[in-house]
């Protein structure tokens, strides 16, 4: 393919998300992201690693409810390790256990509005990206203001 003179400039909300899509930043849903985060923080199982963590994972959200497949699941925990809640910890008798980081709910969609606004940074330094913070505004979960996209994209 050659190079076009002239590239088309992402500067809207649908256009981040389908970027953010193809690199696995956007969480699908919100409401089934909250409802996954609760059963991970919550789960008290002993998984050595974290492929045994995705699977009683799902099997738990899969029982509350049996809508939620198990590639959201894999997505959400993938997600939850980009966003630096995974971590391992000693249980009973030395074995690992993959645990997640537990945080109000607030701080959780507060954190994950501030990885999905770095990686649009990033991506911006690979793509033809004008950020803006009204339509990245329309992206996040939490109640960060629009000044605060601001200061943190420096529109």
């Amino acid at each position: 393919m050659q190079p076009t003179e002239k590239t088309e400039v992402v500067a809207n909300a649908e256009s981040y998300k389908a970027l953010l899509k193809k690199y696995n930043t956007l969480p699908d849903n919100a409401d089934t992201l909250k409802k996954i985060y609760k059963h991970a923080v919550a789960l008290k199982d002993v998984c050595p690693d974290p492929a045994q963590f995705r699977t009683t994972l799902f099997d738990l959200c899969h029982k509350a409810d049996p809508s939620i497949s198990k590639t959201t699941v894999n997505k959400a925990f993938h997600y939850f390790v980009v966003m630096g809640l995974v971590h391992t910890e000693k249980a009973k008798g030395g074995v690992d256990a993959v645990r997640v980081k537990k945080m109000t709910l607030k701080d959780f969609l507060l954190k994950s509005d501030k990885l999905v606004i770095a990686k649009l940074l990033e991506l911006g330094k690979t793509h033809a990206l004008v950020l803006k913070a009204k339509e990245i505004k329309k992206l996040t979960l939490s109640t960060i203001s629009k000044d605060s996209i601001k200061k943190l994209i420096g529109e």
